[in-house]
């Protein structure tokens, strides 16, 4: 797993800055704009470039920064502080081993991240935002990316939406929220990409927030969602993906979660893996599995929760096809589950104290 340095340093840097547009190789600019609404344009091709960006204003208009790099070994590091408008950045690199690096402090903020190469790393950090989004689109093998959506004291962070796409193979991705109504979205593979050996971590912390995983074409992937507080929604889907591992953490009261392990012709979902843990009340879980030899393994701890809901088309845990196993167990007082299956050779368990 890669680590990013950066992540608790960035907010120390001592930036010095030049204004300019570079062409060549190890080409280094640097930018600081103090005040209201700065726009800032930095564009460098070549390889080892080096861009630098900080813009800082306190109470008035946001700042808009669009930056490019091309080649490999490309380093971007920015910081946008401040100011009661929406604060913009939107980052391009091309090429391998490239780093990107954004904060955002305060304020309503907006960060777009996209690269295409392998090895790539992608930060983002927003810091006491509220409506703020965050997206990473990565293309390639071995990238990482993470998101940090935390608060701040008098800043807290509320109403944000994060997302990471990564097509590829070996990529991790990492979302980390807190707060109350938010949203954060991992998806991995598509039709042009296969994903295959990638890691997803979602950690949410707060009510009202809602967290979504999906995979389409991959295997062999690794994805844990953590849930703390009440009223939180997640969801998790793998269209024709092979021993896939999710799993899943929710404490609190009033959470929703539903699940899909589903075929795409000519491609089946087989042997992959999902575990629930949630611990609380009048919590809900839903979903439906079409393959061969997939296992779906649900704990339910505390009072009036529920395998079966109206808020999934499905109601309960519905499984077509062979092999499938499937054990819920719920533990204290008027909890409910039903379970369907279609097929050869399925399990079903379901166990009550």
């Amino acid at each position: 797993m890669r680590q990013l340095l950066k992540t608790t340093s960035l907010f120390a840097l001592a930036l010095v800055f030049t204004a300019g547009m570079a062409f060549g190789q190890s080409n280094d600019a640097s930018v600081s704009q103090s005040g209201d609404e700065n726009d800032a344009t930095v564009e460098q091709v070549g390889s080892s470039n080096d861009a630098a960006l900080t813009q800082r204003t306190f109470g008035g208009a946001g700042h808009e920064a669009d930056l490019y790099q091309e080649g490999a070994g490309n380093v971007t590091t920015v910081l946008s502080q401040g100011g009661a408008g929406t604060n913009m950045v939107d980052l391009d690199q091309v090429g391998d081993n490239n780093d990107a690096t954004i904060a955002q402090l305060w304020g309503q903020n907006e960060a777009i991240v996209g690269q295409t190469g392998d090895e790539n790393v992608a930060n983002v950090q927003h810091r006491g935002s509220f409506q703020s989004t965050a997206e990473v689109t990565q293309n390639g093998a071995g990238n990482f990316a993470e998101i940090l959506d935390i608060g701040q004291t008098g800043n807290p962070n509320t109403g944000n939406e994060v997302v990471i796409v990564q097509n590829g193979n070996s990529n991790e991705g990492t979302i980390d929220q807190d707060g109350d109504n938010h949203s954060a979205t991992l998806k991995q593979g598509n039709s042009a990409y296969t994903s295959d050996g990638n890691y997803g971590d979602i950690s949410q912390e707060g009510s009202g927030n809602t967290a979504s995983f999906s995979l389409k074409r991959g295997d062999d992937n690794d994805v844990s969602i953590t849930q703390t507080g009440n009223q939180n929604s997640s969801e998790y889907s793998v269209v024709s993906g092979d021993g896939n591992d999710i799993d899943v953490s929710v404490e609190g009261t009033g959470n929703r979660t539903r699940f899909s392990i589903d075929s795409d012709w000519p491609s089946f979902s087989s042997s992959n893996v999902l575990s629930v843990d949630k611990v609380g009340d009048t919590n809900y879980l839903s979903g439906s599995i079409r393959g061969s030899s997939n296992t779906v393994d649900v704990t339910q701890d505390g009072n009036d929760n529920r395998i079966g809901t109206s808020w999934y088309t499905k109601d309960g845990v519905s499984i077509v096809g062979d092999g499938n196993s499937a054990t819920i167990t719920q533990m204290s007082d008027m909890n409910s589950a039903s379970v369907t299956m279609n097929g050869s050779g399925n399990t079903a368990t379901v166990t009550q104290n």
